[in-house]
């Protein structure tokens, strides 16, 4: 056992393991009365016998997690660095006497309010790291960035490049080549339905595709979980679960060959979102409230929403509501989204509460902003709940 058990201590976290030769070094969390503190144990022969416990810090968030340690070789200083993060920062500390002594560090302090943290080194010992950026709740955004020396970076590189904070991206896989190859993918939701990106940097991280790319999965309907491998001449071999439910119940093993300087492994353009049809798919809506086709509407609601609502429990709950004169105001798109203001003249000439009480609301105007996404080649009004809560799985 290598957490000795101390007094106040709950539990151990957040393993990690760094090798070089006949020397290991073992890094983790124990969750201590005065906030987590991160241990490292070195072993100098193959662990036959392991050094005693080392401090590195105590953390006042008790939200630390995604350690990460890595070991420099002596031509890029051979330091043993440690990475991890909480809610609000990036954080590290490294040694360069084998994990004896250890000295804090900020490695990216432009960024706050994280989600996710992958480490990896290539051939050559570089330390690649991908950060999600999650800026006041907001849906997840990768980062790249690279040092040589493992505590000096890059300024980081964002690698998803749709509107910010569109979508989450997250679960990012890394893989490079000894050339300078590098390519990172991960799980995609801008378009609802969990996707493969990925974007590619031939130079050792000093320039990114400005345009990220959707890679080829088309074998399924929905693809998650990339896990990548370089083969050192400049292709990468993804595996990915592939899912043909939209519950995502039913997942399947893939391989995808991507090799992003000949375009193998991308998938083809797809058909960007019709402006022009977005009027008339509101107008529709809108025009089947005046109708009372609560049907309709159903249909024009988007496929989430749909999944687990019966048809004839929507247009039983209905409420007995009159919609007349409707005027779309106002249109915002981004990306699969669009915000629509709309514009129109409602009553509810009577309703009974279930108290027996009896409602009238006299004719009068009003105004809503609804959500509407492109997805399965069209556009649906995203169906929100009384707290604004909708069911698209970002």
């Amino acid at each position: 056992r290598l957490d000795p058990g101390r007094a106040g201590a709950s539990m151990s976290l957040d393993p990690t393991m760094a090798v070089d030769g006949e020397k290991a070094w073992i890094a983790w969390q124990e969750g201590m009365k005065g906030g987590p503190t991160l241990f490292v144990r070195a072993t100098h022969d193959r662990g036959m016998g392991w050094g005693k416990p080392i401090a590195i810090a105590t953390e006042q968030r008790p939200s630390t997690t995604g350690l990460q340690l890595v070991k420099l070789p002596a031509t890029r200083g051979g330091r043993l660095v440690l990475y991890w993060f909480n809610q609000y920062e990036l954080l590290g500390a490294y040694s360069k006497d084998d994990g004896k002594t250890w000295t804090r560090f900020a490695p990216l302090p432009v960024l706050t309010e994280l989600n996710d943290l992958k480490v990896v080194q290539d051939p050559t010992g570089k330390v690649i790291l991908v950060v999600a950026d999650k800026p006041q709740q907001k849906l997840d955004d990768l980062y790249v960035a690279v040092s040589d020396d493992g505590v000096t970076f890059s300024k980081p590189a964002r690698l998803d490049t749709d509107p910010p904070h569109q979508g989450t991206s997250r679960l990012p896989s890394i893989a490079a080549d000894a050339a300078g190859r590098i390519l990172v993918a991960w799980e995609d939701m801008r378009a609802f339905r969990s996707e493969i990106y990925f974007n590619y940097s031939g130079d050792g991280g000093k320039t990114w595709l400005s345009q990220d790319l959707k890679a080829d999965t088309a074998a399924a309907r929905q693809a998650a979980t990339p896990r990548l491998a370089a083969d050192g001449q400049g292709g990468f071999w993804m595996a990915w679960i592939g899912y043909d439910d939209q519950a995502r119940k039913q997942g399947k093993l893939y391989t995808t060959v991507i090799r992003p300087a000949e375009r193998v492994g991308v998938a083809p353009a797809e058909r960007p979102p019709d402006v022009d049809r977005l009027p008339e798919r509101v107008s529709r809506f809108w025009e089947a409230r005046k109708r009372a086709d609560w049907g309709d509407n159903l249909e024009l609601t988007d496929p989430f929403f749909r999944l687990g609502v019966k048809r004839e429990a929507f247009i039983a709950n209905q409420l007995k509501i009159v919609y007349h004169a409707f005027k779309i105001a106002d249109t915002r798109l981004a990306g699969n989204s669009a915000l629509v203001t709309v514009r129109y003249t409602v009553e509810i000439p009577e309703l009974f509460l279930q108290s027996g009480q009896k409602v009238t609301v006299p004719k009068r105007e009003e105004e809503v902003v609804e959500e509407w996404i492109w997805i399965d080649g069209d556009w649906y009004r995203v169906f929100k709940d009384a707290m604004g809560t909708s069911f698209l799985p970002r």
